[in-house]
């Protein structure tokens, strides 16, 4: 069944990469969701009848009384027989005459932190396990997408080795939880559903495509049109940067992934300041703004708590999580934006005055006080280690003199691209200090200190803003001649320019319920390398504009992508 779905989802990436009006993806992808359910119902129910899957985890994790986190199982009771552990399971634990041995230090290349075996459906199960002051604590799940997970500490106050632990004496159940692939096949056909649903409601009547208006900016749509996959890449490559050995020759590829987009958020606040900046401002349109961002930021939340519940079990209670919704951002780190959207609609009319208020030497030194020379400072203090306080806080849930600089950098090169000698060189030569210092001092950093870091990419960051100002400068120098876009390119720049928000929350759904893909031996995973990690970053790109598509045809749910 896996490779069924496996197939189905490349198939249906495959299919939307074919650019179609709407109606016709809907109709296209309806048909492939509805066959894909029909044979998942289907095999669910033979699989039931036929074998269920086990699958053990090392969580590296144990009590407080416990000295390490090491699993061993030292054999398989099935149906009142007992086995040694490796002829039941298969995996990449370390064999020990029989036993299987999970250990987060000098750990072999290969090894997993999983091993697992099929075993009929009706048939009595029990693992054991052994438990000393050395043991931590491991995860049981029963079956394969709608599964039962259960936890196991295997600690005892004994240094005897000899002892041990059942797995059904000592489980405790931790939830019910359902494969990612499963959760995103089954949202999928839902969004396809009721979108399908509210069009053919309409008679199936395609609106004619709006006109692109006139007073609209091809060049920031284009920004952030680049923007928003830099963001997904960013989110792709985070996890085998930081966890693969930088003597492996995939880390540097890893962490040029890694280093390339990071003009992305500072792009984004620059272009609120572009947007935001110069406007006038009532209190109903401040209320309006900040209403729309609050329901985004509840919203998406509450998806990703809900989300992260059905896949892995919540870290704390769902409740408690909701309660914490104002001041803690949810179980999705990617959403501490959604904070500062809020404080940003906030600040609007104060910054718009502050700007207008100063003049362009001013705004040059309120940049220099509040950007640049804390910039300096934060990574002296970073590169030498020295034991200070940071000048600068990133991913920060609320406003900080740091945002509204980055926003007046924004502004600033707006206002005076065009008095600006030699915008494009001096823009080019800001990427190039940004990117290339990023690239140089994160290598020197992380293998000086045998550890990767991304503690110089963050959005405050000095060279990220540099790397980012550049690449503005660089469009705008160029905006004259992106006007003379064909219309049907600019179309397609406006629409993904409007849904650039969708795309930024929706986007971490698939990374988790699409995860790697593997069928018939050909593996698609982020630990594969550069090229396995594009080619996922450009999946987990399409599905998120399709399901930001979809979402935009539900009239209840347009506003959390527009």
């Amino acid at each position: 069944m896996t490779i069924l779905i496996n197939a189905a989802l490349l198939f249906v990436v495959l299919l939307l990469l074919f650019p179609k009006p709407l109606w016709g993806t809907i109709k296209h992808v309806a048909l492939v969701v509805l066959v894909l359910g029909s044979a998942l119902c289907v095999m669910l129910v033979f699989q039931s009848k036929g074998e269920r899957t086990i699958t053990i985890t090392a969580l590296d994790q144990q009590n407080e009384a416990a000295e390490g986190s090491e699993i061993i199982i030292t054999g398989v009771v099935v149906d009142g027989i007992e086995y040694r552990a490796d002829t039941i399971l298969s995996g990449g634990w370390i064999n020990e005459n029989g036993n299987l041995r999970w250990r987060n230090y000098d750990k072999p290349a290969d090894m997993t932190n999983a091993v697992s075996a099929k075993i009929p459906a009706g048939t009595a199960l029990d693992i054991r396990f052994e438990t000393n002051k050395w043991r931590g604590r491991v995860q049981v799940q029963e079956g394969d997408f709608f599964s039962t997970v259960y936890q196991v500490d295997c600690f005892s106050n004994s240094s005897d080795s000899g002892s041990s632990i059942t797995y059904f004496s000592a489980r405790s159940l931790s939830g019910v939880r359902m494969s990612g692939k499963v959760l995103f096949v089954c949202l999928f056909g839902l969004l396809t559903a009721f979108a399908f649903g509210f069009s053919a409601f309409k008679n199936g009547e395609v609106k004619s495509p709006q006109k692109t208006e006139s007073s609209r900016e091809v060049w920031l749509d284009i920004l952030k049109v680049c923007v928003a996959p830099m963001i997904v890449l960013i989110h792709t490559v985070g996890g085998p940067y930081g966890s693969t050995p930088l003597d492996s020759p995939k880390w540097i590829g890893y962490l040029i992934l890694n280093t390339v987009p990071r003009y992305a958020v500072p792009v984004f606040l620059m272009i609120s300041g572009i947007l935001l900046i110069g406007k006038e401002y009532s209190a109903a349109k401040v209320w309006r703004n900040v209403k729309k961002s609050l329901i985004l930021l509840v919203a998406w939340n509450l998806t990703y708590i809900f989300a992260q519940a059905l896949l892995w079990g919540p870290s704390e209670s769902i409740l408690s999580q909701i309660l914490s919704l104002p001041v803690k951002r949810g179980p999705s780190g990617y959403l501490w934006y959604a904070y500062l959207l809020v404080w940003i609609y906030l600040f609007a009319p104060v910054v718009s005055l502050l700007y207008q208020a100063l003049t362009n030497q001013l705004r040059v030194y309120f940049v220099l006080l509040t950007v640049i020379i804390p910039g300096i400072l934060d990574l002296y203090i970073k590169i030498f280690e020295i034991s200070a306080q940071s000048t600068l806080y990133a991913f920060q849930l609320y406003m900080t003199l740091t945002y509204i600089g980055i926003m007046f950098v924004g502004r600033l090169i707006y206002d005076n691209a065009e008095k600006i000698k030699h915008l494009g060189l001096l823009s080019l030569l800001a990427v190039v200090t940004g990117l290339g210092g990023m690239l140089a001092v994160t290598y020197c950093y992380a293998t000086a200190h045998h550890a990767a870091t991304d503690k110089f990419m963050a959005e405050t960051q000095l060279l990220a803003v540099c790397y980012a100002g550049g690449m503005i400068g660089m469009v705008v120098k160029h905006r004259k001649a992106l006007e003379n876009m064909p219309e049907r390119a600019r179309r397609a720049a406006e629409w993904l320019s409007r849904h650039s928000i969708g795309i930024y929350f929706f986007h971490v759904l698939p990374i988790w319920t699409i995860g790697s893909i593997k069928i018939s031996g050909i593996s698609l995973s982020v630990y594969d390398g550069v090229a396995a990690t594009l080619v996922l970053c450009v999946i987990y790109y399409v599905v998120t504009v399709i399901g930001v598509g979809l979402l935009e045809q539900i009239p209840l749910l347009k506003k959390l992508v527009t």
